[in-house]
């Protein structure tokens, strides 16, 4: 594990999908529910899952606010400002988006990916 994870706050979500550990998670169907997205760059943004839910409807453990351990979709260099990927559950560099698009950051790089599937400290905005 990345030393330097500090989820100061965490919560319970009913998974609507099946979701890993360190999955980035958006608002789900309903309130109280939480999936993951294949939109980069989506809106709705609630925290990384702190363990896995293997079935719909499992309680899943969310830590939003502190910082926490996400899996990049591509390299992101240390402070980078992250957004939700298009790969489900994962994070891309806001400097991923077409010029002019403007990011909905969810936090920033607290350290660095080299490649796909790299998991990486995220201070979450």
């Amino acid at each position: 594990m990345i030393r330097g994870a500090n989820p100061l706050l965490v919560e319970s979500f009913t998974a609507d999908a099946v979701v890993a550990e360190y999955n980035a998670v958006v608002q789900g169907t309903s309130e109280g529910h939480a999936t993951t997205t294949t939109t980069q760059n989506a809106t709705g943004f609630l925290g990384f899952t702190l363990d896995e839910a293997e079935t719909v409807g499992y309680s899943v453990p969310v830590c939003s606010i502190g910082t926490a351990l996400g899996v990049a979709s591509q390299a992101i260099a240390v402070g980078d400002a992250v957004i939700l990927s298009a790969t489900a559950g994962e994070v891309d560099p806001a400097s991923a988006l077409a010029a002019g698009t403007a990011a909905n950051v969810i936090g920033y790089a607290r350290t660095a990916a080299t490649a796909a599937g790299d998991r990486i400290l995220i201070k979450l905005a």
